[in-house]
């Protein structure tokens, strides 16, 4: 099979664990958590106003505060190359000021993006040794999301990718919860 120049094909490794939110890995058990405390397994929300909600096809961050909330996942490694992209799949955000970020754990990121229904993506710029991603809630707002990626270079594969294996995700999550 030739591959023509700049047409990709396939997908890449999805660096992120607990990525695909139509069926989330969820130990706790609740259908609603609020404040600064994991939620749903490796995703955590750094904001005591951010609740985060299981929902029919997606999971629902939202913010009842008045400043910015924030919710991550650490990487367990730091990134060797120089290039990653994020990508989130949102089914709804309630805000222009929803944004997304992949940097260091130093508060140091690329460059931020809104957030708005469908495929988001932000690719590191320079970063090496990424070791988090971010989205953020604008205070009041709420997104609506069904999956997450961060993989190698700077085109988004997330449209290409299978559901998630359950079995696998949460082996991967247990090692954390």
């Amino acid at each position: 099979v030739e591959l023509l120049e700049g047409l990709q094909m396939g997908s890449n490794k999805n660096l992120l664990h607990n990525w695909d939110f139509r069926n989330p890995i969820n130990q706790r058990g609740s259908s609603s958590y609020t404040g600064a405390k994991y939620g749903i397994d490796r995703w955590y929300v750094a904001t005591s106003s951010v609740t985060v909600e299981v929902v029919s096809g997606g999971v629902r961050f939202s913010n009842s505060g008045s400043s910015t909330g924030y919710v991550r996942q650490l990487l367990e490694f730091a990134t060797p190359s120089d290039e990653y992209c994020y990508t989130l799949l949102c089914s709804e955000s309630t805000s222009e000021s929803n944004t997304m970020y992949a940097g260091y754990a130093d508060d140091t990121f690329s460059n931020s993006v809104p957030i708005a229904a469908g495929y988001n993506s932000v690719v590191t710029s320079g970063l090496k040794g990424v070791k988090r991603v971010q989205f953020n809630v604008a205070a009041g707002a709420s997104v609506t999301l069904v999956a997450a990626k961060l993989e190698r270079g700077s085109v988004s594969t997330l449209a290409n990718d299978p559901p998630a294996d359950y079995g696998e995700q949460l082996a991967l999550c247990q090692r954390f919860f």
